[in-house]
């Protein structure tokens, strides 16, 4: 219990890492981007760029846009992957099956995922949200197969000798085993969707944050570039922080009970 309480940093310390590492990245920036003068803007002008961008209704109508596509893309790639990860680890048979295409998902860059979609469907939005399914879903299998195929045997056994019924099994025995790969497939799901979205975007969508970026890379504005990705980040980090990182308080409480 101790040796848990030292490993944690307390509020105001934690605070000031977080500030420490600022500093050190704007002493770091600042210098660079002389050297690298026109590619990279200083830091002053990236806050000139991101004052002026938070101050856009284009920005929160792209931000809209590509929030929806990361949300169905995102959702869908959970459920299929789920089901499918789920499959293959209990059946012998839809593992045989499904493994060589998952591996396939998983080599096979998604850029090259977006350029076919983009061949056979054409520039719609339906090839823009199957792009991302597609390239987020084996991941999403990847993570769940792994979590059920290593479900510990001698408790369904046990399970088994007490009778438990089928509804008590899978909340007390087979639930608290999945629970953390489960999590960790939404939450990885979700953020390969936002980075790959805006790839797509910049790809084919006519709107969106990566269109706005590939928009401003070809005007050669690159701190419109860094102030775009910049207010999209803040986002994602706020849902990871905010929604993921308190559900995952909430349903792994047992973990810190159990340690002390």
């Amino acid at each position: 219990m101790a040796a848990q309480a030292s490993n944690k940093l307390s509020k105001p310390r934690y605070l000031l890492a977080i500030v420490s590492a600022v500093a050190v990245a704007v002493a770091l920036w600042y210098p660079m981007s002389f050297w690298f003068d026109p590619f990279l803007p200083s830091p002053l002008d990236f806050l000139n760029a991101f004052t002026s961008s938070v101050q856009d209704p284009d920005l929160y109508t792209a931000l809209r846009g590509t929030l929806q596509r990361v949300v169905i893309g995102w959702v869908g790639s959970v459920v299929i992957g789920t089901a499918l990860g789920i499959w293959m680890g209990r059946s012998k048979v839809v593992d045989a099956l499904s493994l060589p295409w998952v591996m396939i998902g998983l080599a096979v860059p998604a850029p090259v995922i977006i350029i076919f979609c983009i061949l056979f469907f054409g520039l719609e939005e339906s090839s823009t949200l199957l792009a991302l399914v597609l390239s987020v879903t084996p991941f999403v299998v990847n993570i769940v197969y792994e979590g059920v195929k290593a479900i510990d045997s001698s408790l369904l056994e046990m399970s088994d000798i007490y009778r438990l019924s089928k509804r008590a099994r899978l909340r007390e025995v087979i639930m608290p085993q999945v629970a953390p790969s489960l999590m960790s497939g939404v939450r990885f799901g979700f953020a390969m969707s936002w980075k790959i979205v805006v790839i797509i975007e910049a790809l084919s969508a006519p709107d969106g944050i990566g269109a706005q970026i590939e928009l401003f890379f070809r005007l050669l504005r690159p701190a419109d570039v860094l102030a775009w990705t910049f207010a999209f980040t803040i986002i994602m980090v706020l849902v990871e922080v905010l929604v993921f990182q308190t559900v995952e308080r909430k349903l792994f409480r047992w973990r810190t009970v159990s340690e002390f």
